[in-house]
Formats: C-alpha cells, structure tokens, sequence
C-alpha cells in the first residue's frame, strides 16, 4: 500500500501548488523522487524493463518540473471562451469515468490500472496436430505439453517481443486475436479461448467460461456495437 499513498501523497501535494505556486518546486521534487526510484526498481540493473517504461518516466518526470518546478508565476483566471464547457467536460470524463474500472465498465489502461493484478484476463489455446498451421511469428511462442491436447498460445509474449509493449489488458483483444487467426488459417475449430472475469475485490475469485467457435470469439471481441478487424499477413 505504499506505493500508492505515497503515488496519491504526491498528487495532492501537486494540486496544493496549482493554487500556492510556492509548494510547486517541492511537490516537482517530490514527483522526481517518485520517479527515481521507479527507474530505480525497473532499470537494467534490477526488473530490466523496457526502454519505453524507463523513457516514460523520465518524460513525466521532467514534465512535471517544467508545470510546477520551473514556473513559479501566480494563477490567472482565463478569459471566458465557448470551448471552455467543452475542455471542461473533457476534463471531467477524463477524471470521472476512471472510476467506473472498479465495475468493469471502463478499461484498465484509460482507467489508470496500468499495473493492477486484478484485472479480466484471457488465454488463447491451439490444439496440437493444428499448431503447426500457426504463422511461424506464433509457433515459437506455442507451449508444448504431451499430455494435453491443447497447447497455449502466450500471446503476451509474443506481443511484447514483436511490438515492445504489453498486449492490451482486455478479453476482447484476445478474443479478437482469435478471430482473426481462425479466419486467416481455417482453423476455428481448433481454437479455444478460456476467459477469466476481473477477480473479486473482496473474495479473490474470479468466473471462468471457455469460448469456442468463431460466432463465441466474434461476440467476445465486440465492444458495444463495434466489432474488430483483426488480419494476418503470414
């Protein structure tokens, strides 16, 4: 619990500053310490995480010097604007709709769970005389076990090695994945998808369905009424 009061510690101390600029290089300060030692913990040295985690830091570490560390003038009322409503409403969803994650009617990453464990999950499985027709990108990261038919697919592997970024957090990217894979190679029947629901705040556990057939991936893929397009060139 730690990390984020100390996280939310930091926060208020930079909202205090939007009205008290004499606290903005303290709470800059402390926004760089935060972030020093997150490089500290995840640089080569420790985790080895990606150059674009380590980059990300160290961009919102100095961001965070040059609104509150560098700039030191009194607050000023904007002049009125018709757009004014607008950024005011933008602001507000932004602020807002983070918290409906906690029901699962808002995505982890917009809703700020970047790394919360307690998220919905998915897991793609191929069976075994059928992962040989895999594009060769996948075949590598296809688990082999003799004693079951089917083998998973990590797909977060293979889209953290192939594109240097996690794979999105949702089942229906999964799902989507799916889709595409069973229409590109003809394979839909040997292709299974296990989803997990974001575990319980209080319990821990989570519902589990298993999906199979492209009708069950395409409906798991959809969000709202918008439905993907996932191809595959090889």
């Amino acid at each position: 619990l730690a990390l984020p009061l100390g996280e939310l510690a930091v926060a208020g101390l930079l909202a205090v500053a939007i009205y008290n600029p004499q606290l903005g290089r303290w709470g800059a300060l402390a926004a760089v310490a935060m972030h020093l030692v997150t490089l500290g913990v995840l640089g080569p040295w420790a985790l080895g995480h990606s150059l674009g985690v380590l980059v990300w830091n160290i961009g919102f570490a100095w961001q965070t010097v040059v609104l509150f560390g560098l700039n030191q003038r009194e607050p000023t009322v904007a002049p009125a604007s018709t757009r004014a409503p607008l950024a005011a409403a933008a602001t507000a969803l932004a602020v807002v709709m983070p918290l409906f994650t906690v029901v699962g009617w808002w995505d982890q990453w917009p809703g700020w769970a970047l790394y919360a464990p307690g998220g919905e999950r998915a897991v793609l499985y191929v069976r075994s005389d059928a992962a040989a027709r895999l594009p060769a990108s996948l075949r590598k990261y296809t688990d082999v076990n003799d004693a079951d038919p089917w083998r998973r697919v990590r797909l977060d592997d293979w889209v953290l090695a192939d594109a240097r970024a996690p794979i999105y957090p949702q089942n229906r990217v999964v799902a989507a994945l799916a889709v595409g894979l069973a229409e590109r190679y003809r394979i839909a029947d040997q292709l299974r998808v296990v989803e997990e629901s974001a575990a319980n705040r209080w319990t821990a556990t989570r519902a589990v369905e298993e999906l199979e057939g492209i009708d069950a991936f395409r409906r798991a893929s959809r969000l709202g009424p918008f439905a993907p397009s996932v191809g595959w060139t090889r």
